[in-house]
């Protein structure tokens, strides 16, 4: 039995009439054969006329489509809900907020309805492959990649309040390029401010046994983000060995009760040649305890991609020690006998790795998180054990990260971004912790006093309060001895945005100014460009030509550029066609035509607007995309538009209907379908004041 499996006490148990809500459940209330049988032959369903089938599941058929009057293909789902009108309200109703989500990953939901009594959902056609029929063709690492972007994926759904419930290798479409779409919400659950959302089974919201967690096998179980995770971990493990977790069983019963036992089959049963970390990691997803998984789906794709970069990863491969510990705290009357017959069982050297392991998972800081208020943070040890909290008197928290052993030695240290809680508070906006002792190392401010602005009267949203934008911990001076931080910091969204790049030793490396608010930023894979996305706010769209701009998204431009800083490059400004600008960037390119540009910008409440890309023909990219609003005053979002930017600034547009590399690798800087294209900024044409 494995480690993280219940104890018989704590598996989940099925009452008769349980069981057979669940045995239904599985079968579903249609056949797919016969959803096919009906509706193939280029039959009509709510305008649409089906074409080919494309897949099938416990849930319905997805077939491409083509509306009345239309030539654009679009993919349609038939749903199994004839004759059960709960399970069609909730269908559509949680349909109603997925239509509202805005995911790169996720395709657009067009268009649903009841048509004869059945129902179908429109989303748009994206063009690849799902996981489980390329997956014979992927190496080991580009099969954790490809996983770990479906986290991504995930996480963001779950920022959103939304679980999937029902994720395997055939509801990952793999695009070429190795990107990742994430499919079928048939069985997702919006939460609402709830922490779980009740699994009703007599709905046939069940998902699909293979890779189901154990929860979703109890009546009226609970589902949160972690049952999310283990579908995650059992898609990996199919994709990197082929297999499922539990043996296929020969009938709907049997497999509940596989799921039930709590008894999987361990990751290296499936394929002994997996790395131990790797496997580890995959343990680690798919614990049967929900609270032994991973925390969520991003602390998951971080672990993965520890695991690609060969660096250490959280999760540890539980071991004779371990089983050895874990039993002590099961019967703690006499550890230290317990201990010492494991001393006196032992080598030297196995004590040894046992003390270096114990203090590894009770002293060593693993990950950081702050409190709601802003006011404290806390490292977290792999055991879970508070290793140290570190109080923020002055200022509130916007951002806190772990840097881990630095290249410099020494302890581990905890990066705080922070920001003003008033104008007379004098704090330095980025801080060092030491991570083991809470010790404050020291900080910066890098905005001086002369450059603040007092709060308006009509201003309440900005104020007068200098904060820390985002930061990361990465290596851009190869030769400068440690990790740097580079950093984005405002004062409010109408003034100058820093750009700095500091040591650990509190020391400004580099820094430059732009005139206007700085959203996001990333490095490109392999290079030292970084891209960052934001506005210009050196004048409105009025004083670059635009007549009526009352209906622009933003007032000011939405630009990209990119950078390459350089060690002891200060004070630089960048302002395109001021006497001030004195900074070059690499490249900088504004939103345009401006006629549409005006409705889209980037989205301030997206959890990301750029982040690392696939390749286009050998180049590494970042993905940016810009959110196209409805009326401004409301933010109504309508698309998401999406570029793949290679360093030298190409512009490789994402079809809204597919994602075709051939396309992008002959027409780099193409107009978008949608009409828009990256070009230089529009100069001034009213003087400025």
């Amino acid at each position: 039995m494995s480690l993280d499996s219940p104890r018989p006490s704590d598996r989940p148990r099925l009452s008769p009439v349980g069981a057979a809500r669940l045995v239904e459940s599985l079968l579903g209330p249609d056949d797919p054969e016969t959803v096919a049988a009906d509706t193939a032959g280029g039959r009509w369903i709510g305008g649409y006329q089906l074409g080919e089938e494309l897949g099938r599941g416990g849930s319905g058929v997805v077939y491409t489509a083509r509306r009345a009057g239309s030539g654009a293909v679009v993919a349609l789902k038939l749903l199994h809900v004839r004759g059960d009108a709960d399970r069609s309200s909730r269908t559509w109703r949680e349909l109603e907020i997925l239509k509202r989500l805005r995911i790169p990953g996720v395709p657009r939901v067009l268009d649903w309805g009841e048509d004869e009594g059945w129902a179908y959902i429109v989303t748009e056609l994206i063009e690849g492959q799902t996981l489980d029929r390329v997956r014979a063709e992927l190496s080991r690492e580009r099969a954790v990649e490809i996983v770990s972007r479906a986290a991504d994926i995930v996480q963001d759904l779950h920022e959103e309040g939304v679980i999937h419930r029902d994720l395997k290798p055939s509801n990952i479409l793999v695009t070429p390029g190795d990107g990742a779409y994430v499919l079928d919400f048939g069985t997702a659950s919006v939460l609402e401010g709830r922490e779980e959302t009740t699994i009703t089974w007599n709905t046939g919201q069940l998902g699909t046994p293979a890779f189901m967690a154990p929860e979703q096998a109890t009546v009226d179980g609970r589902a949160n983000s972690r049952t999310d995770v283990y579908g995650l971990g059992a898609t990996a493990v199919f994709a990197l060995t082929g297999q499922t977790l539990f043996r296929k069983a020969e009938s709907p019963i049997q497999t509940l009760r596989e799921i039930a036992s709590g008894s999987p089959r361990h990751v290296r049963e499936l394929d002994p040649t997996m790395p131990a970390p790797l496997a580890a990691v995959l343990e680690k997803a798919v614990a049967c305890q929900r609270d032994q998984r991973y925390e969520s789906a991003a602390a998951f794709a971080r672990d993965l991609r520890c695991w690609l970069k060969g660096e250490p990863v959280e999760a540890v491969p539980p071991g004779r020690w371990r089983r050895l510990i874990k039993r002590v705290e099961r019967h703690p009357i006499a550890p230290t006998a317990a201990l010492c017959a494991a001393m006196l069982g032992s080598t030297v050297l196995g004590t040894f790795a046992y003390m270096q392991w114990w203090w590894w998972q009770n002293q060593t800081p693993a990950k950081v998180v702050h409190d709601k208020d802003g006011k404290g943070v806390s490292v977290i040890a792999q055991s879970g054990r508070t290793v140290a909290s570190i109080p923020i008197k002055v200022g509130s928290v916007r951002q806190a990260e772990l840097l881990g052993q630095t290249d410099t030695g020494g302890d581990p240290m905890v990066v705080v971004a922070l920001s003003q809680d008033d104008v007379a508070s004098e704090i330095n906006v980025l801080r060092l912790y030491n991570a083991r002792t809470g010790g404050d190392l020291g900080g910066w401010r890098p905005m001086p006093p002369e450059w603040w602005v007092p709060r308006g009267p009509n201003d309440p949203a900005y104020g007068p309060y200098f904060r820390c934008v985002k930061f990361e911990a990465m290596d851009i001076f190869p030769g400068y001895p440690g990790k740097e931080i580079l950093a984005v910091y405002h004062h409010n969204r109408s003034s100058l945005t820093a750009i700095t790049v500091h040591d650990l030793k509190g020391n400004v490396l580099f820094s430059v100014w732009h005139d206007g608010f700085l959203y996001d930023f990333a490095r490109i894979d392999d290079t030292d460009t970084i891209v960052l996305t934001g506005v210009n706010s050196d004048g409105e769209w009025n004083d670059r030509g635009v007549v009526d701009p009352r209906s622009a998204a933003n007032p000011h431009p939405t630009i990209a550029m990119a950078i390459r800083p350089q060690l002891g490059s200060l004070n630089g400004v960048i302002i395109p066609g001021h006497e001030l600008h004195s900074f070059e960037p690499e490249w900088y390119k504004c939103l345009q035509p401006i006629d549409v540009a005006l409705r889209y910008s980037f989205n301030p409440s997206a959890p990301r607007m750029i982040r690392e890309g696939p390749e286009i023909e050998g180049q590494p990219t970042v993905a940016v995309w810009v959110t196209q609003f409805g009326d401004r005053d409301t933010l109504e979002t309508k698309n998401v538009l999406t570029w793949y930017v290679t360093a030298d600034g190409h512009f490789h547009a994402v079809p809204l209907e597919s994602y075709i590399v051939q396309w992008l690798a002959v027409n780099p800087d193409a107009p978008h379908p949608s009409g828009l294209r990256w070009g230089a900024l529009p100069p001034r044409v009213n003087s400025r004041r």
